[in-house]
């Protein structure tokens, strides 16, 4: 096929990433190049996070996939040793998207400073949370003499 602004093809290849499928046709001496998906996180909002235990929190993540065809960006989320999941994302080629992710504390939790770790391949940001947590104080008396 001849067009303005195009060459003749000499090949059909079919990519397939999950559930998304692309026919790309090459063009000869390799002058046209599909890049794959390549996702990364290009903001967090917000930066860092004050919230009291038991409470939840939403962070923004913004990420682009700088690739030519749609993949799919695996983000795992985790606050060190309370909360853990994953998700998953759909994203077009060339595309930049913004996602919520939820985050969780536990209701038992002192005050305490702990780190927000989400990570996309090996990519890892870092957002400080200060957990305000209830303050449990203790006192005893003796009623009898020694």
């Amino acid at each position: 096929v001849e067009r303005e602004n195009y060459t003749k093809f000499e090949e059909t290849v079919i990519l397939q990433v999950g559930e998304f499928t692309k026919t790309v046709n090459l063009e000869p001496l390799g002058k046209h190049v599909v890049k794959p998906a390549v996702i990364k996180i290009i903001d967090v909002d917000p930066k860092q996070i004050t919230l009291m235990a038991g409470s939840n929190a939403t962070l923004n993540v913004t990420i682009t996939n700088f690739g030519d065809v749609a993949g799919i960006a695996t983000i795992n989320v985790s606050l060190e040793d309370a909360f853990f999941t994953t998700y998953s994302i759909p994203v077009n080629a060339s595309e930049t998207k913004t996602t919520q992710l939820d985050i969780y504390t536990p209701d038992d939790y002192l005050p305490c400073e702990k780190v927000i770790e989400i990570s996309l391949d090996d990519q890892i940001v870092e957002i400080p949370v200060s957990i305000k947590g209830i303050k449990i104080a203790v006192s005893a008396k003796l009623d009898k003499k020694f």
